[in-house]
Parts: structure tokens; sequence; C-alpha cells
């Protein structure tokens, strides 16, 4: 049993902003926002499962995004902003509830979030008297889980391995 958040051999989402602006009295803001969302998730509900060998539950989350803002202005007054913003809210995870019955001579539940999130932003700005932010925040808020609830589950085998890993990197 598996399922995987992301983009199969792929590099992702990539979303990049480029903005100029000449002007004696200006104002540029760039704004770039990427979020990644949703489940993936085995559900294993009110079932009897018997495997003759080993019985695997994988959930992974592999998504990658990356947000780019190239701002360039020349103002004689001005106010250049940049703003760049990328988070993954994905939830990765198995569940086994309501009197389940697993059966194996091993039994291997494995979620991971190997997920990648990147924000990189260039200003440059000249002018007589100007004002400058640069903003660049890349975050990770996943959930990874192994979920039993409500009564009556029971896991019959020999090796029993519950595995969580949440490696992403920002």
């Amino acid at each position: 049993l598996s399922t995987t958040n992301g983009q199969n051999g792929s590099d992702g989402i990539n979303s990049k902003m480029y903005n100029a602006t000449l002007a004696g009295l200006g104002v540029s803001v760039g704004y770039n926002n990427v979020e990644t969302n949703g489940t993936g998730e085995i559900l294993i509900s009110n079932s009897k499962i018997t495997a003759t060998e080993n019985l695997n539950a994988k959930a992974t989350d592999t998504s990658k995004s990356k947000t780019y803002i190239l701002d360039a202005g020349l103002k004689v007054i001005g106010y250049t902003g940049v703003f760049a913003y990328n988070t993954n809210t994905a939830q990765t995870g198995i569940e086994v509830s309501n009197k389940s019955s697993l059966t194996a001579n091993a039994i291997n539940f494995d979620t991971k979030n190997q997920s990648y999130r990147a924000t990189d932003t260039l200003a440059i700005s000249a002018s007589g008297l100007g004002v400058q932010t640069t903003t660049s925040e890349a975050k990770d808020t996943s959930k990874n889980f192994i979920n039993v609830t409500g009564a009556g589950n029971t896991f019959a085998a020999d090796n029993l391995t519950f595995n969580a890993l949440n490696g992403s990197q920002t």
C-alpha cells in the first residue's frame, strides 16, 4: 500500500517574477507566494488484511517548490518592497481504525516528509531618497502521522515497525 504527495520526476513548482521600475517618484512592489497542500493518506478502517509474507504501507511527501523574485529600480524618491513566501501544509500518513485486523510475518508502516522549499529574493534599488523592504520566508508546517484510533484494532506479526520521518528541507 502506498501514496505519494508531490510531483514524480519533476523539479516541482518554480515560480519566478521579474520587476523593473524607472521613475521620478515611484513605488515598486513584488510579491510571490507558493503554498503546497493536500493529503496523502492510507486509511485502513473496519478491515481485515492477511498477508502471506510482509504487509508494507508507505506514505510519502516529495513535493518541491521554489519562489524567486528579481526587482530592479531607479527612482529619485521611491519605495521598493520585495516579498517571497513558500509554505508546505500537506498531511501525509497512515491510519488504522474501527476494529481492523492486520496479520503478516512483518507489518511495516513508514511515513516520510522529504519535501523541499526554497525562496530567493534580489532587490536592487538606486534612489535619492528611498526605502527598501525585502522579505523571504520558506516554511514547512506539514504533518506526518501514523494513527491507530478506536478500540478493537489487532496486529499479529513477528515484527511490527512504525516509522515517521520529517526530513523536509527549507
